[in-house]
C-alpha cells in the first residue's frame, strides 16, 4: 500500500473518528461567533489545543468506517523524505473553515501542531462566520510528515500568502475533478 494511500486512509479515519467522538466545532470553541470576533488572529488557547489532541486520540479508537471515500491514490517517486501535505485555503472560505478541523485532528496524530490562530470565515458568504482557525502562522513538527499551509487570502478576501511555483502547479493539477468534486473555474 503506498504511503499516500495510507495517509489518505488515515485522514478518512480521522474524520470518522471526529464524527464518532461527537466532537463538533461548537463544542470546541466556547462562545458564539460575536464572542470569537474579539479573538480573531490571536493564538488558539492551550485548553482548546488539548481538546483537539484528545479528540484526535479518541478518533484512533473509532471502529466505524466511513460510508464512502473520495480519496484517490497519487503515484510519485519516493524521495526518501517524509511526504508533504500541502494545504491551500483562504480564511474567508467557509468550506476551508470546516475542513481545517478534521485536518488539524489528523495532523495531531502525526506530530505537534502549533501557531494556529482563531478565525471566522467571511461575514457575507454562505455559512457566514464559520468558526475555525487559520494556518497562516502554523508550525508542524513530525518525523512522518511535513505540512505546508498556504492561506491565500484573509476573511476580507485580501491577499495573504503567495503560492510558490511548485504549490501553484500542484494546485492547478489536482484542484479539478476527479480529485475534487467541484471546480472553481
Amino acid at each position: 500500500m503506498s504511503r499516500i494511500l495510507r495517509f489518505g486512509l488515515t485522514l478518512v479515519v480521522a474524520l470518522a473518528g471526529l464524527a464518532h467522538a461527537r466532537v463538533g466545532y461548537a463544542q470546541l470553541l466556547p462562545g458564539t461567533p460575536p464572542a470569537l470576533a474579539a479573538k480573531l488572529g490571536h493564538p488558539v488557547a492551550p485548553a482548546l489545543m488539548q481538546q483537539l489532541e484528545r479528540a484526535s486520540v479518541a478518533g484512533l479508537r473509532s471502529t466505524q468506517r466511513p460510508a464512502a471515500s473520495y480519496i484517490k491514490a497519487i503515484q510519485g517517486p519516493n524521495l526518501g523524505k517524509p511526504p508533504v501535505l500541502l494545504y491551500i485555503g483562504a480564511d474567508y472560505c467557509p468550506y476551508c473553515a470546516a475542513q481545517r478541523w478534521g485536518l488539524a485532528l489528523t495532523l495531531l496524530r502525526f506530530g505537534q501542531l502549533s501557531g494556529v490562530r482563531y478565525m471566522l470565515s467571511s461575514a457575507d458568504d454562505v455559512f457566514a462566520n464559520t468558526a475555525t482557525f487559520t494556518f497562516q502562522f502554523a508550525h508542524f513538527n513530525s518525523p512522518y510528515l511535513r505540512f505546508q499551509a498556504i492561506e491565500t487570502a484573509n476573511r476580507e478576501q485580501q491577499k495573504l500568502m503567495p503560492m510558490t511555483a511548485q504549490a501553484a502547479q500542484v494546485f492547478k493539477t489536482f484542484d479539478v475533478p476527479p480529485y475534487v468534486q467541484f471546480s472553481y473555474g
